[in-house]
């Protein structure tokens, strides 16, 4: 891999914070204007879209600072806005109970690949539905 000089490396990793405030403040925003489970399904269709150009980012750098990210206030603050657009989903009763946090993180990784390796839209957005339809109360 290669090289990356500091200046490029806290600039690549502001642009990374900057994303990651930028979900934080959609998720709170679409906390108050939508009903819970909306809020939550375009949160969550926004991480997925979002995915790709941060991954571009930390690829580019070829360091490891997934760890490091888990610290930054605007990742806990990602965090902690999905656990309760979840929460009020669930209460609502549009998603389901058994759902945990960890559950649907690991599902949006499913849909994060393959949004970022189909060449065809129509099928990653299919794709990324299928998994906002497994999250979903069926009646």
């Amino acid at each position: 891999r290669l090289r990356v000089p500091d200046a490029r490396l806290k600039n690549d990793l502001a642009l990374i914070e900057d994303r990651f405030e930028a979900l934080a403040d959609y998720a709170e925003e679409a906390s108050k204007k939508q009903k819970a489970g909306e809020a939550l399904f375009s949160f969550l269709e926004r991480m997925v879209k979002d995915g790709p150009a941060k991954r571009t980012l930390l690829d580019e750098l070829g360091v490891d600072v997934r760890a490091k990210m888990m610290e930054w206030p605007s990742k806990l603050r990602v965090k902690a806005a999905m656990d309760s657009l979840l929460a009020a989903s669930q209460k609502a009763g549009v998603v389901r109970k058994d759902i945990e946090a960890r559950d649907v993180y690991a599902v949006l990784a499913g849909a994060a690949a393959a949004w970022d390796q189909s060449a065809d839209p129509k099928a990653a957005d299919r794709a990324l539905r299928l998994v906002l339809d497994a999250l979903r109360v069926h009646r």
